[in-house]
């Protein structure tokens, strides 16, 4: 949920907390910029479509993806109408904890404990495919076929849950460790992770000439803007979950265009 969603205007009677004009532009473009992020650029939830079987599969998958986001995120926006009317200005000193204090207070223990129990769920299976990414990432693409590495299939399993276990102790480091809220956490690792990859899938999918070296300038230049946009003040102006998926695509462009992959150079 939005950081400004509690903050509302006089008696609670704006929606955008009594912002007009720019500000209100700035304000609504800023969290739609989380649209560019679903453009392909969710590596958890392509990996799960890549695993579908058949178009049967994939017709479902499709279908239930759709009605989930629609309910999500009508249900996130609903939550914060909720919030306003119900709670005072600053009742939470984090506004990440909206939703669980809203269970506990207006449901039933039982129901409350049901729901909160879904909460964890949701988030330990986005948690779960994530880290299943980032070990078949390491694993598969970056030792076994980017350095060339030949290793047994007991060696992939090893090598596999060695990453897992190094990549949990540094998610729980993170978390121990940051002051940073969770959204904002998150917000930055859309910029650098579905602001980039997003105009890399859509490209590869949409544009024969999109070469390997734009592929590779469009991670690396999406990766390294998204950092040093968020370290100015500009993040606080437009979010980087928009300037980085506009700029990540452009070096792809620009790149596919001065290094043609070698059928292209055939082609022509």
């Amino acid at each position: 949920m939005p950081r400004g969603s509690l903050t509302a205007g006089s008696e609670f009677n704006s929606w955008m907390g009594g912002t007009t004009g720019f500000a209100l532009g700035v304000l609504f473009f800023n969290n739609f910029s989380w649209f560019f992020g679903y453009l392909g650029g969710q590596p958890q939830i392509s990996s799960r479509f890549m695993a579908l079987k058949n178009e049967k599969e994939a017709k479902q998958g499709i279908t239930v993806a759709i009605i989930w986001t629609v309910l999500a995120y009508v249900g996130a926006f609903l939550i914060g109408l909720t919030a306003i009317a119900i709670y005072k200005q600053g009742s939470f000193a984090d506004t990440e904890t909206v939703l669980p204090n809203m269970i506990l207070d207006l449901m039933p223990p039982w129901i409350a404990g049901v729901l909160l129990a879904g909460i964890l769920a949701a988030i330990i299976t986005t948690a779960n495919s994530q880290i299943m990414v980032v070990t078949s990432s390491v694993s598969e693409d970056i030792i076994h076929r980017t350095l060339g590495v030949k290793l047994t299939d007991k060696q992939l399993v090893s090598l596999s849950r060695i990453v897992i276990l190094i990549s949990g102790i540094i998610g729980v480091v993170i978390a121990l460790t940051s002051q940073s809220l969770v959204y904002l956490v998150v917000s930055w690792a859309w910029a650098g992770v579905g602001g980039t990859l997003s105009p890399a899938i859509l490209m590869t999918f949409f544009w024969k000439r999109y070469s390997s070296a734009g592929v590779i300038a469009t991670v690396l230049s999406g990766f390294v803007f998204t950092i040093l946009w968020i370290s100015t003040p500009l993040d606080s102006m437009i979010t980087s979950r928009f300037s980085t998926f506009f700029i990540a695509g452009f070096f792809g462009i620009v790149f596919s265009l001065l290094i043609p992959d070698k059928k292209e150079e055939k082609a022509q």
